[in-house]
């Protein structure tokens, strides 16, 4: 793989740009807050914003790629982007003083989704209509365990790639798979749908459990199989865990000799929201825990609300540290039960950006009064799942100035 002398050139002076923002004081100053509230020794909460419509957020072209080759664009593209981020709506972002190279890592599919499209919007979304696969007992055997590879040779090129591009200006380093998210109910309406296996909790519970431990052990097998290729990446760096913000701490013990406990691991079960707290134990957090078990520190939930599920959570997810608090979560509640003990994941809902008229006032408004009830509680307030801005990205920019503020003003 070669790098074209234009395109060489457009990432020299995107990475030029990036390792000067890499290395202000700002971004060690902003990594101790992470650690500070991670290991539940919190300053103040802190913010993160990602799951970003980038599709609507390119301003004066800072967005447009201009390298032609592919792989260069995708290089491109990230350094554009966290530029871009620190630039417009950095709230706590942390650049890391290393431009970090993928591994040419896949694993073939457990089972593909069938369904049809039904609608194309702008920026690519698309509503489908999801095509029922598992319907009885025999239907589960479709459900394979994937077959993790590792092109090394590819892997050595994309390395070589990054550091004649660009590996005299900032260091490269090489990462395998670090994010551990385990989403079994996530895939599984996805074959049975929603509304039928919901009904089989209670009508055809065996049945259940026979789909949910073999899709267990799908997911599961993929980290076994990165284990013996020694490809685990390292995750006390810039990536998100699981669903909540950052992970840095100084509570994993980096050199253990098993490499799954100096990570942080994630589950949730988002269609469980209404699903009573013995059901969500029997049918998720049953199969989860064998999966938290793995890991140094653990992420659990998402977009359901759990704050009538958090003792049942506690009680069956080892390591635990942080908890996700929806939209639809009730705060005082779930602030209460965590008291010390948990960082509490609170995620404003983003629904506020896409309104016709954006209102900074209730945005505000609207944060100081979920963040209060948890000013006990080590706190991150995580903006995700962005679809739309109404094409103004300045309000994104409004909304990231607004709350630093407010986690500001909250500081214990």
């Amino acid at each position: 793989m070669e790098v074209s002398a234009k395109d060489r050139d457009i990432l020299r002076r995107l990475a030029t740009e990036y390792a000067a923002i890499a290395a202000l004081p700002q971004q060690r100053e902003n990594k101790e807050l992470w650690k500070a509230s991670n290991d539940l020794r919190p300053v103040r909460p802190v913010v993160y914003i990602y799951q970003v419509c980038w599709i609507e957020m390119d301003y004066e072209n800072e967005l447009t790629c201009l390298c032609e080759d592919e792989f260069a664009r995708k290089i491109e593209a990230n350094l554009r982007e966290n530029i871009y981020r620190w630039k417009h709506m950095p709230v706590d972002m942390v650049v890391e003083d290393v431009l970090y190279c993928p591994m040419a890592v896949s694993a073939s599919p457990v089972l593909p989704v069938k369904g049809d499209r039904l609608q194309e919007f702008e920026g690519g979304v698309t509503s489908t209509h999801f095509e029922q696969q598992i319907t009885c007992e025999e239907d589960i055997k479709k459900i394979q365990i994937p077959v993790v590879t590792h092109d090394a040779d590819k892997s050595a090129a994309w390395l070589d790639y990054y550091q004649k591009a660009v590996g005299d200006i900032i260091p490269v380093k090489q990462r395998g798979p670090s994010g551990f998210r385990l989403s079994i109910w996530d895939r599984v309406v996805e074959w049975t749908g929603v509304q039928e296996v919901l009904l089989d909790l209670v009508l055809r519970p065996d049945y259940v459990h026979q789909i949910v431990q073999r899709t267990f052990d799908a997911y599961n097998s993929v980290v076994d199989q990165y284990l013996e290729l020694g490809i685990v990446g390292d995750y006390n760096n810039d990536l998100c865990t699981s669903d909540g913000a950052l992970g840095y701490t100084d509570q994993l013990p980096a050199g253990a000799k098993e490499p799954l406990k100096n990570l942080w691991g994630g589950a949730a079960d988002q269609i469980f929201g209404e699903v009573s707290p013995e059901m969500h134990k029997e049918f998720a957090l049953d199969y989860n825990k064998k999966w938290h078990e793995r890991f140094g520190l653990n992420y659990y939930g998402c977009c359901e609300p759990l704050h009538n599920k958090v003792e049942v959570i506690r009680e069956n997810i080892p390591n635990l540290r942080k908890i996700s608090a929806s939209p639809w979560a009730d705060i005082p509640s779930m602030a209460e039960q965590c008291g010390d003990e948990l960082v509490v994941s609170i995620k404003p809902n983003p629904a506020i950006l896409a309104e016709d008229t954006f209102s900074l006032e209730r945005a505000r408004n609207y944060l100081t009064e979920r963040i209060a009830p948890a000013k006990d509680c080590a706190v991150e307030i995580v903006l995700k799942d962005i679809t739309t801005v109404r094409n103004e990205p300045q309000r994104l920019w409004q909304w990231a100035e607004m709350a630093l503020d407010v986690a500001k003003n909250a500081a214990k």
